[in-house]
């Protein structure tokens, strides 16, 4: 996956020049440019990510669902960055949007990654509540892929940084399980992540 986007990248960039380039195509540009938050993470395109990311949410469209999307993504990749100024307003502003505009998964990924830069910052409990949270929302919309796995071991890791192994050893083994149904029906980047996440599973 990641070797055939990279070989497609050239057009890739082109569609999104394109894109955020014309009004009438700003839902596009930003669909892609949110819809690409494995390549940008998962293949060490951080920088690239986030100029397509920046220039994406500066844009307004009749579909906010996009726009969403790319909020919470830009939070995730500035977080990763290590860069946590703009990362809060990113993801505060992709809750309010997404809880005026009643759509539960966006919140259910704001809160993840809002989780992720308490996490980060050292704020193990306020980490362990907004994960717990988000996990919950997850279940809820019936959401699972390998976002969600990689908050239910973010979920292990603030039980094992409070010193409370055995809790995080349960929430890794929970993961674990995840990570082999969604194997079993996701190829690609989803069986990539879900080996990712049994290995650290064993780790704790």
């Amino acid at each position: 996956m990641a070797a055939r986007i990279d070989a497609e990248l050239p057009n890739l960039r082109s569609a999104l020049e394109h894109c955020l380039g014309d009004p009438d195509e700003a839902h596009l540009g930003q669909y892609l440019a949110g819809s690409l938050w494995f390549f940008w993470v998962g293949c060490g395109r951080l920088s690239e990510g986030r100029h397509w990311l920046e220039r994406a949410v500066r844009l307004e469209s009749d579909n906010e669902l996009p726009r969403l999307k790319t909020l919470w993504v830009l939070g995730y990749v500035a977080i990763l960055q290590g860069d946590t100024v703009p990362a809060p307003a990113a993801l505060h502003e992709c809750r309010e949007e997404a809880e005026r505009s009643a759509n539960p998964t966006a919140v259910a990924y704001a809160e993840h990654r809002t989780g992720c830069l308490a996490l980060v910052s050292d704020d193990m409990a306020r980490a362990e509540t907004l994960l717990r949270s988000a996990l919950e929302r997850y279940q809820e919309i019936g959401e699972l892929n390998s976002n969600v796995l990689m908050g239910q071991v973010e979920l292990a890791m603030t039980r094992a940084f409070q010193g409370d192994l055995p809790e995080a050893y349960g929430c890794a083994r929970t993961s674990a399980g995840s990570a082999r149904t969604t194997a079993r029906a996701g190829p690609g980047r989803t069986r990539c992540m879900c080996w990712r996440t049994r290995r650290g599973a064993r780790a704790i």
